[in-house]
């Protein structure tokens, strides 16, 4: 599935980080229930609206679509810096989808 599809605005996401090139929307339980720097991140901020700062746009919604219904392909050149977002946004349930590879 493409960026686009996978974040694609619906009546259960809400808008929630945006680019110049893309706005996400993502769902604020999900993400709370499955990362504690994202839980800390909402609580402290009541905002709709986060922008990205990460270097590679496709490898964080990479990231963050493996804890949805809906994951999208991992392209195994970008493992690395995938396991890097994972890390550093505290996704854990993510990370398991990628020790296949390992």
């Amino acid at each position: 599935m493409s960026i686009e599809e996978t974040f694609a605005k619906s009546e259960k996401l809400m808008r929630f980080f945006s680019s110049p090139r893309i706005t996400l929307h993502v769902n604020k339980a999900l993400l709370s229930y499955h990362s504690d720097y994202f839980k800390k991140l909402f609580e402290t901020d009541s905002g709709n609206e986060f922008p990205i700062e990460v270097t590679d746009l496709d490898v964080f919604a990479t990231a963050l679509s493996l804890i949805q219904n809906n994951p999208m392909k991992i392209e195994y050149w970008k493992l690395d810096k995938t396991v890097e977002i994972i890390d550093k946004f505290q996704l854990p349930a993510a990370k398991r989808h990628l020790e296949l590879y390992f």
